[in-house]
């Protein structure tokens, strides 16, 4: 029987009540972040989590990727049912550990602008090696992403996401990214590209808050430019880091 994610939060106050018998619910509240009041009729089922929360929770308790993985997909078959979720499918950590380099995204994307013919015609719009091109192809087709057609790939339907919890695999696109948008400052015109930075004193205390409006503010700018006429594919990278020492 697949679990509920409550179920998940219940497996973990017995595990820790295992260990020492003395440990209350009220301890587990708080060490995750929520009210006793709160969890209580969260465990009850007549209260749930938003995606948010529960992605804090997770990362409280300090899980597993795989776990916490497990965790986020089952609160949202929980919510939506056997649904698609409005944000995206959230792509499972060990599909996205196959397609976890930077050109990945792209080979799904370009097919929007126009469909990507073979492995070649991948390699040379994206200036990677036919090798590359082919084995990604391979991939993100295995993975359900793309689909070839009598016209070339095309980009199966619905959104994806990638998960939002971190791991190997997450750090290494980000790094790829990171770089490429460093290559970007000499190899792209300033009309074409737009970088900006943004440095200011910080509470550290609202950091969840501003992950949650960066979230946000990426959804939005999807929303919006995700349709109607395309003929280029772009990369959006956004850094929010302390800078001092102190």
């Amino acid at each position: 029987m697949e679990l509920d994610y409550i179920d998940f939060l219940c497996e973990e106050i017995a595990r820790r009540k295992s260990r020492n018998d003395r440990y209350s619910e009220r301890a587990f509240a708080r060490s995750i972040g929520l009210s006793a009041g709160f969890l209580k009729h969260l465990l009850q089922r007549k209260k749930g989590l938003g995606r948010e929360r529960a992605l804090d929770v997770a990362r409280r308790l300090n899980w597993s990727d795989l776990k916490a993985d497990r965790f986020i997909e089952a609160l949202d078959k929980r919510k939506l049912g056997s649904k698609v979720r409005q944000n995206g499918a959230l792509l499972k950590h060990d599909i996205f550990k196959e397609i976890s380099d930077w050109y990945a995204f792209p080979s799904i994307e370009l097919n929007e602008v126009r469909p990507i013919k073979n492995a070649a015609d991948c390699a040379k719009r994206l200036g990677i090696s036919k090798v590359e091109a082919d084995h990604v192809l391979r991939r993100l087709e295995h993975a359900g992403l793309i689909r070839m057609t009598p016209t070339g790939y095309q980009k199966a339907k619905g959104e994806y996401e990638m998960p939002s919890l971190s791991s190997g695999a997450i750090r290494k696109f980000h790094r790829q990214s990171l770089l490429r948008a460093v290559d970007s400052v000499d190899s792209q015109a300033f009309g074409t590209r737009e970088l900006r930075a943004l440095t200011l004193a910080f509470d550290t205390d609202r950091l969840g808050e501003a992950q949650v409006e960066i979230a946000k503010f990426i959804k939005r700018f999807e929303r919006r430019f995700a349709n109607g006429k395309k003929n280029a594919v772009y990369q959006m990278n956004m850094a929010f880091y302390r800078i001092d020492r102190s």
